[in-house]
């Protein structure tokens, strides 16, 4: 077998961990909703929200790094 199409042990684990917490963070709106019987949802959304900001600010930090948040 050619060695370039073979992945590491270390690679195979962290897939496993990503393939893992993907099916964790699908099935949290399911799993609220039942337990929160439907009243949960706004709060997914404001999760939801969260996480865009914070991945924004992340990737405004990429691209402008001498920037400050102020500053964007």
């Amino acid at each position: 077998m050619n060695k370039e199409s073979t992945i590491a042990s270390g690679q195979l684990f962290f897939l496993i961990i990503k393939f893992e917490i993907g099916v964790d963070i699908l099935s949290l709106p399911y799993q609220m909703h039942l337990s929160a019987k439907g009243g949960g949802w706004i709060s997914v959304i404001i999760g939801g929200l969260l996480i865009q900001l914070i991945i924004l600010m992340c990737w405004l930090l990429l691209v402008f790094p001498p920037l400050r948040f102020i500053k964007y």
